[in-house]
């Protein structure tokens, strides 16, 4: 089964051109691409649609004599250059939070939204009794920023579940600006099949995270439980919310680029004074 992204070097070997021109194109936007963490990956199916309308001429070709993708995304890629704000100055966070306490909720995980480093930029909605009871504990909140940071660096984009110290599953999808990823939705507290630990697992989470063996006992089992179909929904789950986040970020760019553009219009000194987001 092919994998489903290309690497640089595979697009080097294919489009005979350095790694700096396909560096370039795909930071503009002219080539099919995200970046994860420090590295770029290229989705298959996106870079094929695009050698097709290559060997169709369907596209003007820039100075490398490669054509863009899509044509009109130039000019967005360098605005996106000039002006690359954190996801938490970006959103709305108040009304972020208040959507994820209602995911969280509805669907019966916990819910977090973190950059790309694996920081929380919203706190922690409906966690289950065990992972508070982690989270509360320095050792064992560290251990949960190390895991996130883990998982938003792996380059897989489909959503996939992860087991931690403790034993508990979770799973997450990316949110992203045009092609570049900037954060992430993060679903956990769900325990896996074999649960409750045995006393011999517990005490090996309990020594990793240096916690007290009694406590993490007493929360052992509040924790939330699905079946293989409702694990199934929530990586479905976990990337609508993602796509969600995504949407209201693309929402809030345009708008700050409207008043941008009116405040230039009205008075060329002012515009300079309008935050971008």
């Amino acid at each position: 089964m092919s994998a489903p992204f290309y690497t640089t070097r595979d697009l080097q070997a294919m489009l005979q051109v350095d790694r700096t021109t396909i560096y370039r194109m795909a930071e503009s936007a002219r080539l099919p691409g995200m970046k994860v963490g420090n590295q770029w990956r290229y989705p298959r199916r996106l870079i094929d649609q695009w050698l097709e309308a290559q060997t169709n001429g369907a596209q003007p070709v820039d100075e490398s004599g490669l054509s863009s993708y899509p044509p009109a995304a130039v000019a967005d890629g360098a605005a996106t250059r000039a002006a690359a704000p954190s996801l938490a100055e970006i959103l709305p966070l108040e009304c972020v939070q208040l959507m994820l306490d209602a995911f969280a909720d509805a669907l019966g995980i916990m819910v977090v939204l973190t950059d790309l480093q694996g920081h929380p930029i919203t706190r922690t909605s409906n966690p289950c009794g065990l992972l508070a009871a982690v989270e509360a504990h320095p050792e064992g909140y560290a251990r949960c920023l190390a895991l996130w940071a883990e998982i938003a660096a792996r380059p897989a984009l489909l959503p996939t579940f992860t087991q931690s110290d403790l034993g508990l599953m979770c799973t997450r999808a990316f949110v992203r600006v045009n092609h570049e990823l900037i954060g992430m939705v993060v679903f956990g507290g769900i325990a896996p099949r074999e649960w409750p630990p045995t006393p011999l697992q517990l005490e090996a989470s309990a020594t990793a995270l240096h916690m007290d063996v009694a406590d993490l006992n007493t929360h052992v089992t509040q924790v939330y439980t699905m079946d293989a179909a409702q694990e199934q929904r929530l990586l479905t789950s976990v990337q609508r919310v993602a796509d969600v986040i995504t949407h209201i970020v693309s929402e809030r760019r345009e708008f700050s680029a409207r008043l941008t553009s009116i405040a230039a219009l009205a008075n060329p000194q002012a515009a300079a004074l309008v935050l971008p987001i």
